[in-house]
């Protein structure tokens, strides 16, 4: 619509352009004339600035779109690393009560080598 009233616009200045009047008619335009000249020129912009509006509104909506698209990757993302995080946790817990059996083992072991030698000791006495 605006592109239509711009070439209105257009088609209207070229006319004069072509057809130039005379000084006489030109004091003679009407006014009438000239403001709908006047007023088809404030719909075009007004139409151009709708236009425009209506362009950023539909940016808006795609970055508004982008972001939400990005937040709900971001928290799937995050909830995966909490669980493999849990899952870490769990291992290295595994792993620590293991260790602290292993030093169980360890430590009956070298107390029943040590209480084996000294029964042997006193044996020999």
């Amino acid at each position: 619509m605006a592109r239509l009233q711009n070439c209105l616009i257009n088609y209207q200045v070229q006319a004069q352009e072509i057809n130039p009047p005379d000084v006489e008619a030109l004091w003679q335009a009407s006014q009438y004339e000239q403001m709908i000249l006047e007023r088809n020129r404030w719909r075009a912009w007004a139409a151009n600035l709708e236009a425009e509006k209506e362009e950023l509104q539909r940016r808006v909506g795609e970055v508004e779109r982008r972001r939400v698209q990005e937040a709900e990757e971001l928290e799937e993302e995050n909830r995966e690393l909490e669980e493999e995080n849990r899952e870490w946790r769990r291992r290295m817990e595994e792993v620590n009560k293991n260790r602290r059996i292993i030093l169980q083992i360890i430590f009956v072991s070298i107390l029943i080598f040590f209480v084996n030698k000294i029964l042997k000791f006193f044996e020999i006495l």
